[in-house]
This record gives structure tokens, C-alpha cells and sequence, in this order.
């Protein structure tokens, strides 16, 4: 996941907020939050609206299904729950259950498009009476 993607997930205020308490030279400046791409800024900013929210930062989720995709061990990923860095286990199989059956419901979506768009065609794909004969 890439900074910027992070810095859209936070408040502009909570972020500018942990901007000024980790650089000494933020009391000086002024402005707004479009400079701010630091990442340990941005993960101590994820970590207090997650905190607060219950909603789980792209940092706790990109974590938890890295975590998983590498090591597949549930225990890694509950620990680093239990720390405050990644989204529980079960929080994770309800996700990642959640991604499939949303990539399985788009796949039968464009097939239903697909039949209608050759219904009736030389072309049709999905019709079963079709048969090629050879002479």
C-alpha cells in the first residue's frame, strides 16, 4: 500500500496532529497536511484512529493478510492483534471470505453479461445444443 493511500484513510487533522509531535521543525511551519509522507508518522496516526474508530487502518489490514499470504500462521497473526499492530484472525478469515465471494459474484456477473452479448450466435460460448459436425 502505497503512503498516499494511507494518508487518504486519516483525518487531516489527527495527521498533522502526530506530524507536529514527531518533527521538531513542524511548530514552525504552517500549512496543511499535503507534505506529510512519512511513514512512521503515517502508522502512529493509523494506530490512534483505530484506536478510537474500530475501523481497522490499511496499515492493521495489510499486515494481518501479509502476515497470513506468508506465513499462514494464526498464532503470528493473533499475537501481533494482541499488540495493537494487525486485525485479529477471525477478522481476517471474515475478510478474506468476504474478497472471494465478491470475486466469485463479479465472475458470474460477466457471464451472465457475456451469454446475453452471444445469445443466439454462431459465437455462443454457453449454448449447449450447439454442435460442430465435421463432414
Amino acid at each position: 500500500m502505497t503512503l498516499n493511500a494511507q494518508k487518504d484513510f486519516l483525518d487531516p487533522l489527527l495527521l498533522q496532529a502526530v506530524y507536529r509531535l514527531t518533527n521538531e521543525n513542524a511548530f514552525q511551519e504552517a500549512g496543511d497536511t499535503e507534505h506529510i509522507l512519512n511513514a512512521k508518522c503515517l502508522a502512529i496516526a493509523g494506530d490512534i484512529s483505530t484506536l478510537f474508530t474500530s475501523v481497522p487502518s490499511p496499515k492493521h489490514l495489510g499486515l494481518a493478510v501479509h502476515l497470513y499470504n506468508d506465513f499462514g500462521s494464526r498464532h503470528l497473526i493473533e499475537d501481533m492483534f494482541n499488540l495493537g499492530y494487525s486485525i485479529s484472525y477471525p477478522e481476517l478469515r471474515k475478510l478474506l471470505t468476504s474478497a472471494a465471494e465478491h470475486g466469485m459474484n463479479s465472475h458470474e456477473r460477466m457471464i451472465g453479461l457475456l451469454s446475453k452479448m452471444f445469445e443466439g450466435t454462431f459465437l455462443d460460448p454457453f449454448d449447449t445444443k450447439q454442435h460442430l459436425t465435421v463432414s
